[in-house]
């Protein structure tokens, strides 16, 4: 369903990208900051 939403891609596809997410959160500490950021905008756009 997500994958859809983005174009129409494959599941796997959106399964890859969730897997590099995690791990650039625990790699990176600007991806993990920009993460919390973006989740903050949408929790308060609700």
């Amino acid at each position: 369903k997500i994958g859809r939403e983005f174009g129409g891609r494959d599941h796997t596809t959106v399964i890859h990208a969730t897997s590099k997410i995690t791990r650039l959160i625990r790699e990176d500490r600007s991806v993990y900051n920009l993460v919390q950021e973006l989740t903050a905008r949408i929790k308060q756009a609700r």
